[in-house]
């Protein structure tokens, strides 16, 4: 059974289209925000979100999958479809639609991405390695304890090694921009470089870009 995420903040809306989809054979769990739809996920996968959430979901959907993304929106200008293609949807849907139409597009999106949402494979880069799905981490081998948060902030860093990714970036992927105090980035990646670094004085895996981030260098 395919398993879709549907990401909707109106619960008569959510119940309503989730029974129609589960009608289809489509195996369906619901979130009502952003940071409950990352949480959900990374626990359980999906090969298919639909979401009437931002842009910033989307992009922190594709930091950590290829999954297949349709945006249905009340919005049906031509600015607000391309912004969500260009963050990483693979369709945009404007409300209202067709029953028939939404279930013919969802399957076509299938057939074009098909296994994207498997749960992610193991990650190596430099001495670290990750897996996502066990949410297990390793360090030149050595078992490292690491919370939800901290885990999905290094993984954000080693999925794009060599790059910069700027502070609010992610603040959005990691904690779905709720991060609260201003502090909590700096506080979790020092806690990763304790964990990670040989020196965590002198980093040499977690780098300070100033003024713009952080980056992973393997």
């Amino acid at each position: 059974m395919l398993r879709l995420l549907l990401v909707d903040g109106d619960p008569q809306s959510a119940v309503a289209l989730a029974a129609l989809l589960g009608g289809e054979g489509f195996e369906v769990r619901v979130a009502a925000t952003a940071g409950d739809a990352l949480r959900t996920f990374d626990e359980h996968g999906a090969e298919l979100v639909l979401l009437d959430a931002g842009p910033g979901l989307c992009r922190a959907l594709r930091t950590r999958s290829a999954v297949g993304i349709i945006v249905l929106s009340g919005c049906g200008g031509e600015d607000d479809k391309v912004a969500a293609l260009e963050h990483g949807a693979d369709d945009y849907v404007t409300r209202p639609y067709g029953q028939r139409e939404l279930v013919a597009r969802i399957r076509a999106v299938l057939r074009r991405t098909p296994g994207r949402g498997a749960r992610p494979a193991v990650i190596s880069a430099g001495p670290v390695r990750l897996d996502p799905a066990a949410h297990t981490a390793t360090v030149t081998g050595r078992p490292l304890d690491l919370p939800l948060k901290e885990f999905q902030l290094l993984e954000t860093l080693v999925r794009n090694p060599g790059r910069t990714l700027g502070r609010d970036q992610l603040l959005e992927t990691v904690w779905a921009g709720a991060a609260g105090e201003s502090n909590t980035l700096n506080v979790h990646i020092k806690r990763l470089r304790a964990k990670i670094e040989p020196d965590p004085a002198a980093p040499r895996h977690l780098l300070t870009v100033r003024g713009i981030g952080f980056k992973y260098l393997p």
